[in-house]
């Protein structure tokens, strides 16, 4: 008896495979579009946070500036100011709510991306008022001194806006604060902005200043080929012995001297005397309240351009000029000074803006001879660090040497970093130093 072979096994088999193939590829497909959901809920949620970050970075700067137009405003206006609104077909942003808290905003930020993922940031503004209805900030000069300020080397002295790459270099003024304190120019350091001194100035290198020079005392310039681009004003006296160019005036309450072929833009002017010993070329109204003295060759030359604007009230020689008894010039005034701020030794806002003498006033010196730190020669621009975690610093060119010390962590702030204390600083070459810290020198 013959067995009959078996049919249709093998479809089943397939069947039952093809199933299983499709049950797989829809649990994959399942999980993909799973995947997908998820990714795109999480970018939208990340869009939407975004939006509300922006929304606190743009609330930010609008308070920044007009803070900047308005340096007294209350608190109570920089809320109002604060809220804010933006949009599009794709996503906006807010300022929800705004919370006045004592000194400190409050902003409660809101994003949204394509309408259905909304997200809430927060964020807190101090504000610590400050000791003048003047603002001062540390930047508001390129270059302060307390009690003098001489450069000597070839950097420039500049200033622009960090936040925006093509902003043009604008006014960084060099300056002294106390009564008395003088300022030299010996070196080719350019200066893009104006020069004040309550002392002297002196300008014996060959440094260009964009902007004008004003001094409490007496100005001194002897300088070959350099340009000040604006006036030169001295409550006291003028001393001019080079032939450098002005494009201003030169005005004074005392004597002007001239003994080099100077160039003078805008005139002279002077309460007191004008005596000229070599032939300068100026241009426009010559003013002098006394006398003029000057040689014949010079009073004969055609190096005053405009000979018919010249006056004086005393007297002058060779005929040089137009006598008028009655002549004034307006004086030089002297630069403001807050002697409050200057004779209080416990805080001085002009040359310490943050008042950093009282984050230090519990500092204890170290018990360790205090070193001179000096850099003279570093060509190579070998970097030098003051290195906190160790609270010595050691140098490639002296490995032995332990130059200074981290006594105690101050809060400055909110950041609290080492204070250096140094006998001394001398930077005199084009090294590179890294401060992780704070350096006070004793």
């Amino acid at each position: 008896m013959l067995l009959k072979t078996p049919r249709g096994m093998s479809l089943v088999t397939v069947l039952m495979l093809s199933a299983l193939a499709a049950t797989i590829a829809f649990s994959a497909l399942q999980t993909a579009l799973t995947q997908n959901r998820i990714s795109g809920n999480f970018q939208k949620n990340l869009n939407s946070q975004q939006q509300a970050e922006q929304a606190l970075f743009d609330s930010f700067h609008r308070i920044n500036s007009f803070l900047l137009e308005n340096p007294n405003a209350a608190v109570e206006e920089l809320a109002s100011v604060a809220v804010n609104e933006g949009s599009n077909a794709l996503r906006y942003n807010n300022i929800e709510s705004v919370q006045l808290v004592s000194n400190q905003l409050v902003l409660n930020g809101k994003g949204g991306f394509l309408h259905d993922s909304v997200s809430r940031q927060r964020a807190k503004l101090l504000f610590y008022p400050g000791v003048s209805s003047t603002p001062i900030t540390p930047f508001e000069f390129a270059l302060t001194g307390c009690d003098s300020v001489n450069l000597a080397g070839s950097g420039a002295i500049q200033s622009y806006d960090s936040t925006n790459p093509n902003a043009a270099i604008t006014g960084a003024d060099v300056r002294t604060v106390n009564a008395d304190s003088n300022l030299t120019l010996s070196g080719a350091s350019p200066i893009t902005g104006d020069v004040f001194s309550r002392g002297n100035i002196t300008l014996t290198g060959s440094a260009k200043v964009s902007g004008n020079i004003n001094a409490n005392g007496n100005i001194s310039l002897n300088s070959a080929g350099v340009v000040v681009s604006g006036n030169v004003h001295a409550y006291r006296g003028i001393t001019i012995s080079n032939t450098l160019t002005i494009q201003g005036e030169i005005r004074a309450n005392q004597d002007i001297t001239i003994s080099n072929g100077a160039t003078i833009g805008n005139g002279i002017k002077t309460k007191a005397n004008l005596i000229v010993s070599n032939a300068p070329t100026v241009s426009n109204a010559v003013l002098v309240e006394r006398n003029i003295t000057i040689a014949k060759w010079i009073a004969d030359g055609n190096y005053f351009k405009n000979k018919s604007q010249i006056f004086y009230g005393g007297t002058t020689q060779n005929n040089f000029g137009t006598r008028n008894p009655a002549l004034t010039v307006d004086p030089v005034e002297l630069l403001e000074t807050n002697q409050s701020d200057v004779t209080n030794a416990e805080f001085n806002k002009l040359c310490d803006p943050l008042g950093l003498p009282s984050l230090f006033q519990n500092a204890v010196i170290p018990s360790l001879p205090l070193e001179r730190f000096k850099v003279l020669q570093a060509w190579n621009q070998r970097i030098y660090k003051f290195n906190g975690n160790t609270g010595y610093a050691n140098f490639s060119d002296k490995p032995d040497a332990k130059f200074l010390v981290a006594a105690q962590q101050f809060s400055f702030a909110n950041d609290t970093t080492p204070t250096f204390f140094l006998k001394g600083l001398d930077i005199e070459s084009n090294a590179i130093v890294h401060v992780e810290g704070h350096v006070r020198l004793f």
